[in-house]
């Protein structure tokens, strides 16, 4: 019996533990199948239910008896719009998939899982450090599935045709050879860039990348406050003595986009990062892991490779930003019980091998993640996983806009970077403080 089939059975025991607090009035009751009974359950996320298929039936054949999914796929556009209006009127999902940029806003609509059920040491031990943004105080609001961790995607072809054999391990590298890739016309105009950096219009992920950037130099953006289910924004914030991570952040980013400089590669001009890799004409893109098929996809004859993305040239640590993707069960549900044992079921090897193949997303489970993949781009991304955090966002509409006019300003010289960076922090202080009333 493996570790995990033990964790199950803890979960399920669990669930016998709940029951029983139930039953003595410590928590509230919880609707659940009567015994015997198979329970229907849908479950929605953005994946396409093709993608997803393989995984759900694993999952329904090796639980016959128990309860049955029906996985719908909705349009990632309006998806957390979809389910809150769902629930609200009643026809919402017993499971949705979350990832960590909906929790703060939508955890009163979530079943909170009690650590009676699976506690917090378990957990911990279980999956990887990021899932750590599912947890609260008394429980946690979704069990952690996969991870899309931000990778560096790289044009051998035109690497090699500098002289440059391997991507770059740090950002100092990335730089020199971001300027060594880039080629201009006689009329200035970009031709070929070495790096998709700078704005926010055309940079695919840029809220992603400047937060990668921001967490490498030591500013978590928020963090937990003194009172429970509180947060404190400490971007713009700097350690006494230390060269604010903050300002690093952003003036490295923007010099990208900046004509002036040396580090000019990229203007609003151009087409969106991800259009210009597929084309061949960027030489260095960060993207998800998931992505990879679909670039392959793109352009068949793209000679490209993955990597990690650059770390400091000062640190020996690596980390990624990472889009975590969690099962949550709505506290609407009139199937709790069942939805827990299916979310958790869900974890299981087959069936998160099964995910991975069909979207290159990677387990959240840290004994999975051990195993050395064969394919090569899998093992890059394995590694990714591992590394890869994150934080919680108020609003995600709201920061990649609040992000987007920081950056825009410091780029048009409507604001010096300490304004910007104040400006943005008092936004982002709003947006934390209305979570809060």
């Amino acid at each position: 019996m493996s570790k995990f089939q033990i964790i199950i059975i803890g979960v399920i025991l669990g669930l016998v533990v709940l029951a029983t607090l139930v039953l003595a009035g410590v928590i509230p009751g919880l609707p659940g199948r009567q015994r015997g009974q198979v329970v229907d359950l849908t479950m929605w996320g953005i994946f396409p239910r093709e993608q997803m298929a393989g995984a759900v039936n694993l999952l329904n054949q090796n639980h016959q008896g128990e309860f049955r999914i029906t996985y719908i796929g909705k349009d990632p556009e309006n998806y957390q719009s979809q389910v809150v209006n769902a629930l609200a009127a009643g026809a919402g999902p017993d499971i949705w998939l979350i990832t960590q940029d909906m929790i703060l806003k939508d955890k009163d609509k979530l079943f909170q899982i009690p650590f009676e059920v699976f506690n917090r040491r378990d957990f911990m031990d279980t999956f990887i450090d990021q899932a750590s943004l599912f947890l609260s105080q008394d429980g946690f609001y979704a069990v952690p599935l996969v991870v899309d961790p931000i990778v560096l995607y790289w044009n051998k072809d035109l690497l090699r045709s500098e002289g440059l054999v391997s991507p770059p391990q740090n950002w100092d590298e990335f730089l020199n050879f971001s300027q060594a890739l880039t080629k201009t016309d006689k009329a200035g105009n970009i031709i070929q860039s070495g790096a998709a950096m700078g704005v926010a219009s055309n940079v695919n992920y840029f809220k992603d990348i400047l937060s990668l950037l921001l967490f490498q130099g030591g500013n978590k953006i928020v963090e937990e406050g003194n009172r429970a289910g509180e947060w404190d924004v400490v971007f713009g914030e700097s350690v006494t003595g230390v060269t604010d991570p903050t300002v690093s952040a952003l003036n490295f980013y923007t010099a990208f986009s900046d004509p002036s400089r040396v580090s000019y590669s990229w203007n609003r001009a151009l087409p969106s990062s991800k259009k210009f890799f597929t084309a061949g004409k960027l030489a260095m893109y960060f993207g998800r892991a998931g992505e990879f098929k679909e670039i392959e996809a793109a352009n068949p004859h793209l000679n490209f490779d993955v990597s990690l993305v650059p770390r400091l040239s000062s640190s020996s640590l690596y980390f990624t930003f990472g889009r975590l993707y969690g099962l949550a069960i709505s506290k609407t549900s009139t199937n709790i019980n069942a939805a827990l044992g299916a979310a958790f079921a869900f974890t299981g090897e087959e069936e998160l091998k099964e995910i991975e193949n069909n979207t290159m997303l990677l387990p959240g489970r840290r004994a999975l993640l051990k195993k050395q993949p064969s394919d090569t781009a899998l093992a890059v991304f394995y590694k990714a996983a591992v590394q890869s955090g994150g934080w919680l966002e108020p609003d995600a509409d709201s920061v990649s806009n609040i992000f987007a006019d920081m950056v825009e300003s410091i780029v048009t010289g409507r604001k010096k970077i300490s304004t910007a960076i104040r400006d943005a922090k008092k936004l982002l202080e709003a947006e934390f403080k209305s979570l809060n009333h």
